[in-house]
């Protein structure tokens, strides 16, 4: 299960954490998602994805059951010697939703200053798309949306380098 929740202030983008539990749960699992912003949210988009795949979908007895949702107050103010939400490594995260019809998002963290570069190419290898241009950018968590609208449906490729990480993952696009 995965559920990743972005939070917004007046439409923009201001925050993003992530869950993932790859583990089978077969009774209930609780946990806490922590988030500090540097601005208020005035609302949320929250994504649960059920990680029960197998070659052909989903299986049959795969269920997931939110209950008991709750949210603290949302802390607003950090001071300049913490660190939390500062990602300890590197990483590239799969993006949702995928499949995807005509808009995705794509997150990452990246946990000292560096020159960020993402890129979507298609299956052949070719540029399609650039997200992030050779930018520094400081250590954190980073989503970047890419709206495919304009691209024919199929499978995708999309590439996060970082200092010295490279990471690269598949998307598709389903019209």
């Amino acid at each position: 299960m995965t559920i990743n929740i972005l939070l917004f202030l007046n439409g923009t983008q201001v925050s993003h954490n992530h869950f993932v539990n790859s583990s089978t749960v077969s009774n209930w699992k609780s946990f806490n998602l922590g988030f500090k912003s540097y601005t208020n949210a005035d609302s949320a988009n929250i994504v649960l994805t059920s990680l029960g795949y197998v070659e052909v979908g989903p299986r049959g007895n795969s269920v997931l059951y939110v209950d008991n949702l709750s949210f603290d107050t949302l802390i607003t103010s950090v001071s300049k010697d913490q660190t939390y939400g500062i990602p300890g490594k590197f990483g590239l995260n799969q993006n949702y939703p995928n499949p995807f019809n005509p808009s995705t998002t794509i997150a990452f963290g990246i946990p000292v200053r560096s020159q960020v570069t993402l890129i979507i190419y298609d299956l052949l290898g070719k540029m399609i798309a650039t997200l992030v241009n050779n930018e520094t950018m400081s250590a954190g968590s980073y989503s970047k949306q890419w709206n495919a609208a304009a691209m024919p449906s199929g499978v995708y490729f999309y590439r996060l380098q970082a200092g010295s990480f490279t990471e690269t993952k598949r998307l598709v696009l389903l019209k």
